[in-house]
């Protein structure tokens, strides 16, 4: 291959031969490009050392799959959202609201939200400040479920730089059902006490 194309190149012109692994004298493999330019009735080459950038890229390949694996996998809802739709759902989030991710990506949040228009109201605030300049912004709201149920969020956004190097806004989510059902509940609690600790008081 490199015979044929050293036979077509003109006086002067420069090639760039495809990669190739070569074996140094101690065994290892190195891998290495060739630049081969004509001059006169001579092909001068000039190889360039490949094999520490091919390996970084190897390291940083598998550090991003860890990355992803361990995101992926994680018990907290993750999303990354674009232009306020879903570019990515990891399968906590999608569990959360009972729907795969086919469901979601390209969908705004707002289509599963059943959070009351002023507590909205104050979702939209926290993207602003976001879009304004802040680095992080705590906030609640309340989503519907697939099967109709409730749940509430306590979601934390932060802009990023998706990998394919535009930015975009990462939501951590994660469920607090459970904790604000539990605190409406002692609240209801607290407030029959006291209703009754005053029944108690005017009969005495």
């Amino acid at each position: 291959r490199w015979e044929k194309m050293i036979t077509l190149m003109q006086q002067g012109q420069t090639i760039e031969m495809p990669e190739t692994t070569l074996r140094s004298k101690s065994g290892a493999l190195q891998v290495a490009r060739a630049r081969a330019t004509l001059v006169g009735d001579e092909v001068v080459v000039a190889w360039i050392d490949l094999t520490n950038i091919r390996r970084q890229e190897a390291e940083l390949k598998e550090s991003e799959r860890r990355f992803r694996s361990m995101v992926e996998n994680a018990v907290t809802g993750l999303y990354v959202r674009r232009g306020r739709k879903f570019i990515y759902v990891n399968d906590s989030f999608c569990q959360m609201l009972g729907r795969s991710a086919d469901e979601l990506l390209g969908h705004e949040l707002t289509e599963f939200s059943d959070t009351t228009p002023q507590d909205w109201q104050r979702v939209l605030q926290a993207w602003d400040r976001l879009e304004a300049g802040d680095r992080h912004v705590r906030v609640e709201a309340t989503l519907r479920h697939k099967d109709g149920s409730k749940i509430e969020l306590a979601i934390s956004i932060s802009p990023i730089e998706w990998d394919d190097g535009q930015p975009a806004v990462i939501g951590l989510v994660d469920d607090i059902t459970n904790r604000k059902q539990a605190a409406e509940q002692i609240e209801s609690y607290v407030q029959r006490l006291e209703a009754s600790m005053q029944a108690t008081l005017r009969a005495v």
